[in-house]
């Protein structure tokens, strides 16, 4: 496949696996998988996870984001504790 420099998607997808970034994968089923994006073609993606290698179809996918991770200070400690970004938590008041 023949790349476009003004291809979007090629250019944030060779990003992320060049930089070995962890994403996350949503199917337009609703499932999310998470992973490292290891190559990609035209119709295809191919992840690696906890789970091993996988190929998904792109016709598949609705969205590819970075996993990315945001540090919360817990009333009942001192230290910070991670949460995914875009989960919900209640904090106690």
């Amino acid at each position: 496949m023949q790349r476009d420099d003004h291809d979007v998607q090629a250019a944030f997808l060779e990003s992320i696996i060049g930089e070995q970034r962890t994403v996350w994968v949503y199917l337009i089923n609703g499932v999310k998988l998470s992973g490292y994006i290891e190559s990609f073609d035209e119709y295809a993606l191919s992840m690696r996870s906890a789970f091993g290698m996988q190929v998904i179809y792109k016709s598949g996918v609705s969205t590819v984001r970075e996993a990315q991770e945001v540090a919360l200070p817990m009333d009942d400690s001192p230290s910070l504790r991670t949460v995914e970004r875009g989960e919900r938590r209640r904090l106690k008041p």
